[in-house]
């Protein structure tokens, strides 16, 4: 085989004068291509009834949580909701949900991977052992209450199952609204019952934000030490980034948007390229983050959009 200059001297080649054609922004783009293609074939086989199209883990486990959504609303909703495939249907037609489900899915084969490859405990990771030790016999229960909500999430996953309870506001609202049938605007009592008891800031996501927040010295952005849920949390409150968004990101082979995010949350280029290549083993890493200052990630982040 022949070798370039650059390898024979040892040197790498030159990046780009121009910043449009540099290496990232190319990583980044064709990420971004691939997750906006992505969503309506997602869409198509979710929709398909064929077990052969539902055979990819990915496609199942989201299957299975809309269905599991469905039938809950269904109880709350009694007949107004109509037939059960057709509520299926409007929650699987609901972007907001459907992606949260795709993200909360990733989430977790990110956790199993880790746990394969790394040892890594999918409910309690170092940094969260530590932060409920040292809440210990302080008053503080948020750590415990954390690992718990995160105990109940794999139990949930493993059984494909995701209660309302445990959704975002807005989306606790869109799934109930989902069993209204043509015209009802007043809601089953059970529905009512259900809005009295739900409380945003006791479901996981909220829990693990607070966590982030209070986290001290602990090391959040190392995957792991962190675990998967409270670095993805982590990252998302240091880079301006969303959590849904930074959990496409770090299943996506180009790692473009992984390591601008992770730069953007003040990471150093070399570990970046690390915590990048935990999640992704396999992947290429691009050329040219040691080139990207923090604030450059975040406006090359923030021009691409979510």
């Amino acid at each position: 085989m022949l070798l370039s200059l650059s390898e024979m001297t040892g040197q790498r080649a030159p990046l780009p004068a121009d910043p449009a054609e540099h290496p990232l922004r190319a990583s980044l783009a064709r990420g971004d291509r691939g997750h906006a293609r992505a969503q309506p074939a997602l869409l198509h086989l979710l929709r398909a009834r064929e077990q052969a199209l539902l055979s990819e883990a990915v496609i199942a486990q989201i299957a299975g949580l809309i269905a599991d959504m469905a039938g809950q609303v269904c109880r709350v909703a009694g007949p107004g909701a109509g037939p059960p495939d057709a509520l299926e249907e409007r929650l699987l037609a609901d972007d907001s949900l459907r992606n949260h489900c795709l993200a909360l899915v990733i989430e977790w084969l990110l956790a199993l991977r880790l746990e394969e490859q790394q040892g890594l405990d999918p409910v309690l990771a170092p940094a969260l052992q530590s932060l409920v030790t040292a809440a210990d016999g302080a008053g503080g229960d948020l750590p415990m209450r954390a690992l718990a909500a995160q105990a109940r999430f794999a139990q949930s996953q493993r059984r494909m199952t995701l209660p309302l309870a445990d959704l975002p506001a807005e989306l606790f609202h869109i799934a109930l609204l989902s069993g209204r049938g043509p015209g009802q605007r007043e809601a089953a009592p059970a529905e009512d019952q259900l809005r009295a008891s739900y409380d945003e800031g006791e479901t996981r996501l909220a829990l693990f934000g607070r966590l982030a927040s209070a986290g001290g010295d602990a090391d959040l952005l190392s995957v792991e030490n962190a675990g998967i849920a409270l670095w993805l949390t982590a990252v998302a409150a240091r880079s301006g980034q969303s959590r849904q968004r930074i959990a496409f990101a770090a299943a996506d082979p180009h790692l473009g948007r992984l390591l601008l995010t992770l730069r953007a949350a003040g990471l150093a280029p070399a570990e970046a390229e690390r915590q990048a290549l935990l999640l992704n083993p396999d992947a290429e890493l691009p050329r040219g983050l040691h080139d990207i200052g923090t604030r450059e990630a975040a406006q090359w982040l923030a021009e691409a959009g979510e």
